[in-house]
């Protein structure tokens, strides 16, 4: 399946970056980059633009922008409504085709694995991968590649292409390693892990499994 895509990196906003920004409501999914040459900047959208609409379907979240995007066939045009600095603003935008490495972490869902059932889907960290998210090459541990919606570890900041370098105080060297220390019986009640993003920025978080 082919999928459209804007070519930006948007968030969810709270209430208080919601007033800061004069924003009427929470709904809807802030750009917090746009890429080069894409497709939404060639429309002129920018950081900093609240997206509310596309093609008069209301997105409610970051998630939903997503997919809705996704979800429109490239070379098509889609209406964007948004709000810039306070005021409500349309621009059209011809989506181009989503890349096949974002497509398939986005596409693909969280299998059933142990490191599934705390909403996660893990890859081995290539030096490729390493290359592209702009790592030192003296990090270790593995890719996130999927994030289901409705886990903690969604809920708590974790999204494709961030890399876990420890569970539970443990170093991981592959997926083999975070599934043993995942599948423990401590496990059960929550990790502590440490993650870092694209560009090297770590951070330490706790997620518990997913609740079905």
């Amino acid at each position: 399946m082919v999928r459209g895509y804007l070519g930006v990196q948007p968030q969810d906003v709270d209430e208080q970056l919601a007033k800061s920004m004069e924003l009427p409501n929470t709904s809807g999914a802030l750009i917090s980059q746009v890429v080069p040459d894409g497709p939404a900047a060639k429309a002129g959208l920018q950081v900093g633009d609240f997206i509310t609409k596309i093609d008069d379907k209301p997105v409610a979240n970051e998630y939903e922008l997503r997919h809705t995007v996704a979800a429109i066939a490239p070379g098509q045009k889609a209406k964007v409504e948004y709000y810039r600095q306070g005021k409500p603003q349309t621009t059209e935008v011809e989506l181009g085709k989503m890349p096949e490495q974002m497509a398939a972490a986005q596409g693909t869902p969280v299998e059933s694995t142990v490191a599934g059932k705390f909403g996660l889907k893990l890859d081995a960290l290539t030096p490729t991968a390493t290359q592209r998210l702009r790592l030192p090459e003296s990090i270790h541990g593995v890719l996130i590649t999927s994030v289901q919606p409705l886990s903690e570890a969604y809920d708590k900041g974790l999204r494709p292409g961030m890399v876990v370098t420890d569970i539970n105080g443990q170093p991981v060297q592959s997926v083999g390693d975070a599934n043993k220390i995942l599948g423990s019986e401590q496990a059960a009640k929550g990790v502590n892990i440490r993650v870092v993003g694209p560009g090297g920025g770590s951070q330490f978080m706790f997620i518990g499994p997913m609740r079905h």
